[in-house]
């Protein structure tokens, strides 16, 4: 018998601010390339997410397993908010809804 698990823990944020508009592209100093652009949206975000597989499996005779599967999916975006705060983040990410999939799969081996 066996197990296996695999985590993928994963925590972004991001906040924009000085949104260059080109210029003049062909200009030596780097400087005078851009200049503000008076963008008004907000394309700030937090997005966490933890994905995980748990895997058993078992050789029950020689040749013929049993295994099952638990994939689970949790996520969660927060828009116009690009601050990253640790503790907040993991309690968030515990809470948002999960998608869990489970599966099994029987093989008996025959031998004529």
């Amino acid at each position: 018998m066996s197990f296996q698990f695999y985590g993928m823990p994963f925590i972004a944020a991001a906040k924009y601010t000085n949104y260059p508009e080109v210029v003049n592209p062909r200009t030596n100093n780097y400087e005078d390339r851009f200049q503000s652009y008076p963008w008004q949206g907000n394309d700030d975000f937090n997005f966490k997410e933890f994905r995980s597989n748990f895997v058993v499996r078992w050789e029950y005779m020689s040749g013929s397993t049993i295994i099952l599967v638990w994939a689970h999916n949790q996520s969660d975006i927060i828009e116009e908010d690009g601050s990253f705060k640790f503790g907040r983040d993991i309690r968030r990410l515990f809470q948002a809804e999960s998608d869990n999939i489970f599966l099994l799969k029987v093989n008996r081996w025959f031998d004529f």
